[in-house]
């Protein structure tokens, strides 16, 4: 029988209440950026927009939400963008990421002595239309690349961006140029900066591969796909 009178009170964390505002806060704020990632997902698979800060923003926007709201990571949005592509452009997406991945292979062969390394939307599998093939290149001096680009007759400029180790304040540069109707960065690092760059990321997923491991991409073993969800739960799959 149902005695209410026998039920043991519950016991609040000493110095802690229970506060229903904020609890009423951080419900809203989950939702939020559950909502967020999901739009810019979308945004990002329909529409071809590249940045995650820029369909972050955009997305907040159109679904009302205010700039106070916390936006979601961009792992959060990876997560909705692979369950996007997964759901909705399942063979568009392989044949996106086979064409990416075969041009990649192209240059990563011809840049052999560099000892380049795919990174990127066209290695994790989340590239959208006009999303751009990052080869990052390891070089005894960050003007061979370039001279190689000179000697070939490619046209390209250069920009420079932050370390893949936040902890290194130095700058490196990246070569941009058009190949074979994709744009491609090439970011030249140091020689010693290899080791680095192929350590695993927090989820124990390869941050870089070389040309063999782009090559297993294109070619993956019986009963394996080269593209999926890794990780995490989706706003499409709850759907």
């Amino acid at each position: 029988m149902y005695r209410p009178d026998l039920l043991t009170p519950l016991t609040p964390h000493p110095g802690r209440r229970y506060n229903p505002a904020m609890a009423r806060q951080t419900k809203h704020a989950t939702h939020s950026r559950r909502a967020i990632a999901a739009h810019a997902a979308r945004l990002m698979a329909e529409d071809g927009v590249s940045e995650f800060g820029t369909a972050k923003r955009k997305a907040a926007r159109q679904l009302g939400f205010s700039e106070a709201d916390a936006l979601p990571s961009n792992d959060e949005v990876e997560i909705e963008l692979r369950a996007y592509h997964a759901l909705f452009q399942h063979d568009e997406q392989q044949v996106r990421l086979d064409c990416m991945r075969t041009v990649a292979i192209d240059l990563m062969d011809l840049l052999g002595q560099y000892q380049p390394c795919l990174t990127g939307p066209a290695l994790h599998g989340t590239a959208v239309r006009g999303s751009a093939i990052d080869i990052d290149l390891f070089a005894d001096s960050m003007k061979n690349p370039e001279v190689w680009l000179i000697d070939t007759g490619i046209k390209y400029r250069t920009i420079e961006r932050r370390h893949f180790n936040r902890a290194i304040e130095r700058k490196v540069p990246v070569l941009t140029f058009d190949y074979r109707g994709y744009t491609v960065n090439l970011a030249v690092y140091e020689v010693n900066d290899r080791r680095g760059a192929l350590v695993p990321d927090s989820d124990g997923a390869p941050a870089r591969g070389d040309i063999a491991a782009v090559r297993r991409l294109l070619d993956p073993p019986s009963g394996e796909a080269s593209i999926g969800l890794i990780g995490g739960t989706s706003a499409w799959n709850r759907r």
